[in-house]
């Protein structure tokens, strides 16, 4: 039997072999993967995502070969697009040994640019120290000093001392002050290429000036992007002619068919039996779905709009009533808590990232709350990334914002009370 994974490394194998630029013959040195299958689950229950995978696995030989750097894969939110990224991490280093991989979860944007250098340096710093047999005792201290220095420093020293990165370097004597070590080290690493996996990056798009220095960085490091994005933020981007829309390529999650929602039930339900292996025999969904029927099945995919995570989600709510209610089956008598569960904000609940989501959660449970309040909850350092975050939410309706005094008070609006 043929995996996701298999498939997908097949196809990608393929299409770099494709007549085009040569591909560097590169010494491999050191990969650490920061992805894998246990983060994003099997990949087997990728359900339905053949033609995007395709076209992605193009997109990416053709930047491997130095066509253009960055892509971008578009979708809603809970359409796929993290487990993708998850894929692509964790396949590229068998197809390409000479490519390393930097991922950048959805909190990473709430940082300085400063502290997402300092997260590629590292990156670089481990590729360059193990290939080599030792007698770099001076970089270890410099990494070892910087890591202690961002455990400490606040982001408002960060914003004061934007060069701490050549300045640390500089100490221990290993580039003079006004050079980048970035560019320095990666250097030494004979043309190793350096892969951004950048996963729910809309919030870039509000951060112009963290944006504009993720594009240096990535043209410093001669590196590759992949970008997941909401339709909007593309949107906004593409009206605004930003340098990150222009010579990249788009790859888009369509949506969801019911019966593609009914195959991602049957996949989780023979991986919950160890019997995951039958993906490829030819569904039976009458008997495949059980305990669930073939009707209950339709509707919440009806209901959520065919979104995948969204689905998920709500069969774990009809599993819930159908336990509280000794149910033996799971049917339509369990489509009433889930009725009364969607909302007329839920589409714009759903397209949130999971960190929007709960803060959203955490705001509508505590009441009125501040923005120093938000920012403990949401472990961000700085006030203006919790204000920022706290603001979307404004933007969609969902709560709303006043002022007592000095303070920014913010409350759920009736709409997203419901």
């Amino acid at each position: 039997m043929e995996t996701v994974k298999e498939y997908f490394e097949k196809t990608l194998r393929h299409d770099l072999h494709l007549k085009g630029p040569e591909l560097p013959d590169v010494k491999k040195v050191f990969f650490e993967a920061p992805l894998g299958e246990q983060g994003a689950g099997p990949f087997e229950l990728l359900v339905g995502r053949k033609d995007e995978l395709e076209a992605l696995s193009f997109s990416l030989s053709q930047a491997m070969k130095g066509l253009y750097k960055k892509i971008i894969i578009e979708g809603e939110s809970g359409a796929g697009k993290t487990s993708i990224l998850h894929l692509v991490g964790s396949t590229v280093f068998s197809v390409h040994p000479d490519c390393a991989v930097v991922y950048f979860p959805e909190d990473s944007y709430f940082k300085t640019l400063e502290e997402i250098k300092f997260g590629v340096l590292t990156v670089i710093m481990r590729l360059y120290l193990g290939s080599r047999a030792g007698g770099h005792e001076k970089e270890a201290l410099a990494m070892d000093e910087l890591t202690r220095c961002y455990l400490r420093t606040s982001l408002l020293e960060l914003k004061e001392e934007p060069a701490l990165l050549s300045t640390i370097f500089a100490k221990h004597g290993l580039c003079n002050e006004n050079e980048d070590p970035i560019k320095k080290y990666f250097d030494k690493l004979n043309n190793k290429k350096l892969l951004f996996l950048f996963d729910t990056a809309d919030k870039l798009v509000e951060q112009k000036l963290i944006l504009s220095g993720v594009e240096k960085l990535i043209e410093t490091v001669n590196g590759l992007a992949l970008f997941a994005f909401f339709p909007e933020s593309v949107s906004t981007l593409q009206k605004k002619n930003d340098n990150l829309i222009k010579n990249c390529q788009i790859v888009r999650l369509k949506k969801f068919t019911e019966q593609e929602c009914k195959e991602i039930l049957r996949r989780r339900l023979l991986f919950g039996k160890g019997a995951l292996k039958d993906i490829t025999n030819e569904p039976n969904y009458a008997v495949d779905l059980q305990p669930f029927t073939e009707t209950i099945v339709g509707s919440i995919a009806r209901i959520v709009a065919y979104n995948p995570l969204r689905f998920i989600q709500k069969l774990k709510v009809a599993v819930s009533c159908a336990r509280e209610n000794n149910y033996e089956v799971i049917d339509e008598r369990c489509l009433e808590p889930l009725l009364k569960d969607v909302s007329t904000v839920s589409r714009d609940i759903v397209e949130l990232t999971r960190k929007q989501r709960e803060v959203y959660d955490f705001v509508k449970a505590e009441g009125p709350v501040t923005t120093e309040t938000a920012r403990k909850k949401m472990g961000v350092k700085s006030r203006v990334s919790a204000f920022l975050m706290l603001d979307r939410l404004v933007e969609k309706n969902l709560i709303t914002k006043q002022r007592e005094g000095r303070k920014v008070i913010f409350s759920v609006t009736e709409d997203g009370a419901k």
